[in-house]
């Protein structure tokens, strides 16, 4: 008996499913968070976001980055993209500002999400010359705010209907946020460890240019205050996201975080960056914490108050598990985790060709000046002269066009185009381009006897890219580029370039 007894007992516990750690993970996903701090963080995201639209009718920017120039650098399979005409352009920046603030009160919430992403994508894709991380955050952060329910409480929507109200959200909703954040924090800190950043650069070169605070700090510029910051910069990347969600030092980190990012804001104009990461800092609190503030700094509040005030509904049980937002979920991180390292698939310096710099956080770790020349010959008529992109475009691209292949490419497709049109044949084109980066001397970045009038849009390397092959220089090379011509032997350039292209 009582081996019998034995046996079975033995057979019931094999036949219990045991919990494993990726069940257990699965389940916590949709455990019931409070719904205050994702309240908080919408409320500051459409605000801020409202905030960038007044800037842009307030600077004009709307015109000069999107309206005035007649040619726009788009992004590989995006080139149908393109400005609306007439006063096209300020009605989809009105459109964003509506969205934003719809966003902010939670009116309308998940079709107000969608119109500011949808817009939002649309400026975006527009000009590849004005590329920036946070727009690109922003752009991120609007898509998945549709799909996280931050309008159950405190919002239009909720007063309207009665029946949306609720205290607590899945706790994936709020995780996405904090994973989404996280990335650019953590994707920061690896970029920068690289040799140009340990050495200072270009840190330094940034410092020297900031006369507004050098009169108030003399030592701001000085080699071994720009290791302080460029090291520090490394360093807060890196551990600021495991510090804001330990408990013991979460109040730390955010201080020091605040510091960052308010330092970031004095020294470099990034709109509106700083102050929508400082927000979103506080998605690592106890997702309570604007009810627990509210009531620690409550002014003359009586016990009887308290015990009347009614307490967020909690669920027991949960939200019911879905297999489809863990795989939505599994996707979206896979390809944020992976794209940021895309620029290994690509040889030389990523910081040089700039191939697979964009969407990988890789932020502010480039200076680099240049001066370009791009000339045009049809052999078969003889007839040739100088190309003159300024008449199409604004300064901004100007400079971005010189440092970036790329957008060089682009232009003489696009320009390529335009002279067949008007009748050229066997055109040539062919760009004298140097370039400097973080304060090294300048090189050539672009073959000069390479056509690009034959050049093609492509995703892979672009062979007339001349490796980066200059060393650092200490102290940094900082002649601006009106004065190369008198500091530099130009034709030297092109002569060693070609021995090169014989020798390989």
């Amino acid at each position: 008996m009582t081996r019998s007894h034995s046996k079975s007992r033995s057979r019931r516990q094999k036949q219990v499913p045991q919990k494993t750690n990726s069940s257990s993970f699965a389940a916590r996903l949709f455990e019931p968070t409070a719904i205050d701090g994702l309240v908080f963080f919408r409320v500051m995201f459409g605000l801020l976001l409202f905030w960038e639209v007044v800037r842009y009718f307030a600077n004009g920017w709307i015109n000069a980055v999107y309206i005035a120039p007649k040619f726009h650098f788009t992004y590989l399979g995006w080139s149908w993209v393109q400005p609306l005409p007439g006063t096209g352009m300020y009605a989809v920046f009105a459109g964003i500002g509506f969205a934003a603030l719809g966003v902010m009160v939670g009116f309308r919430y998940r079709i107000s999400c969608t119109i500011l992403w949808l817009l939002l994508s649309y400026v975006f894709l527009i000009e590849r010359a004005v590329y920036l991380n946070h727009f690109y955050l922003v752009c991120l952060l609007s898509f998945l705010m549709i799909f996280v329910p931050a309008h159950r409480a405190f919002s239009v929507d909720s007063r309207r209907s009665p029946e949306l109200r609720s205290h607590s959200v899945p706790r994936w909703a709020l995780g996405l946020l904090q994973a989404q954040i996280a990335i650019p924090y953590i994707y920061g800190g690896i970029a920068k460890m690289q040799p140009d950043w340990l050495h200072g650069l270009p840190m330094q070169i940034w410092m020297q240019r900031m006369e507004h605070i050098r009169e108030f700090i003399p030592a701001f510029g000085e080699e071994w205050l720009a290791l302080v910051f460029s090291y520090g910069g490394l360093v807060f990347d890196l551990l600021v996201v495991p510090a804001l969600f330990w408990r013991r030092t979460r109040m730390a980190a955010f201080l020091v975080a605040t510091l960052f990012h308010l330092t970031n804001a004095t020294m470099f104009q990034i709109g509106i960056f700083p102050w929508l990461m400082i927000c979103a800092d506080t998605l690592f609190f106890p997702s309570d914490w604007p009810t627990r503030l509210r009531e620690r700094f409550a002014k003359n509040k009586s016990a009887t108050d308290h015990q009347q005030k009614p307490k967020p509904a909690q669920s027991p049980v949960g939200f019911p598990p879905s297999r489809r937002v863990i795989v939505a979920l599994s996707i979206w991180f896979a390809v944020q985790l992976l794209v940021p390292f895309r620029h290994f698939l690509y040889p030389g310096d990523v910081n040089w060709t700039e191939e697979g710099l964009e969407f990988s956080w890789r932020m502010m770790l480039n200076d680099k000046s240049a001066a370009m020349q791009l000339t045009f010959l049809d052999p078969t008529t003889g007839r040739y002269g100088s190309l003159q992109p300024q008449a199409m475009m604004n300064q901004r691209q100007m400079d971005r066009m010189s440092q970036i292949p790329a957008l060089l490419e682009d232009y003489c497709v696009h320009i390529t185009r335009e002279l067949e049109a008007e009748g050229w044949r066997n055109l040539q084109i062919r760009a004298f381009v140097l370039c400097s980066l973080n304060g090294r001397k300048p090189q050539l970045l672009v073959d000069p006897d390479a056509n690009l009038a034959r050049t093609t849009r492509q995703w892979g390397h672009r062979e007339w890219i001349v490796p980066l092959v200059e060393p650092r220089q200490d102290p940094p090379w900082l002649v601006p580029p009106s004065k190369w011509p008198e500091t530099l032997d130009l034709e030297s350039y092109r002569t060693n370039v070609r021995s090169q292209s014989k020798s390989r």
